[in-house]
């Protein structure tokens, strides 16, 4: 509660996008909240969105793990997210047949690629609950089912799957 108190008050957060398990726990902070669900409303007939950005605005910010011992805000622009974001579209690749599993947390910064990358070249995303995420058998059949055509994790999880192949051989041990 003390980190997300203070990224709050440093960023000036007016509104929150949550789910509505933290919807109480996030009131303590003065802070209109607002569930996913809450967003996917219909508009109203003939208002159009306004587009105020460019290149150089910021797109979000992100903090850091606080290695000084507090967090800092660090600003991603809309013309470094889209490079990115085009680069990786291009090589390795994905494009509107494309469907992505997302697993990391929205507090990593790869996790933007997971988010925006489907959504800017026409393809796919699934979000996993954080519990699926961090549960390796959970993982490994929703990985199963859902098939998608790209993927990318950290280095924990993809020992995790490591592991569980090991398990399955009948292999426990470290190869």
């Amino acid at each position: 509660p003390a980190r997300i108190g203070y990224m709050l008050a440093d960023s000036g957060a007016r509104v929150v996008v949550s789910d509505a398990g933290s919807q109480a726990s996030l009131a303590q902070f003065g802070v209109e909240t607002l569930t996913v669900g809450e967003l996917g409303g219909p508009r109203e007939p003939g208002l159009t969105p306004i587009d105020r950005s460019t290149p150089d605005a910021t797109a979000y910010v992100i903090y850091t793990s606080g290695s000084t011992g507090r967090p800092k805000g660090v600003e991603v622009g809309h013309r470094a997210l889209l490079n990115f974001l085009w680069t990786m579209g291009r090589r390795p690749g994905f494009d509107g047949r494309d469907s992505l599993l997302a697993v990391t947390t929205v507090c990593f910064d790869i996790a933007g690629l997971e988010l925006y990358l489907p959504l800017v070249r026409g393809g796919q995303v699934e979000i996993l609950p954080a519990e699926v995420a961090a549960d390796g058998l959970a993982l490994r059949t929703r990985l199963e089912a859902a098939a998608p055509t790209v993927m990318q994790a950290t280095p924990t999880t993809w020992r995790v799957w490591l592991g569980l192949d090991r398990v399955r051989a009948g292999r426990p041990g470290r190869d």
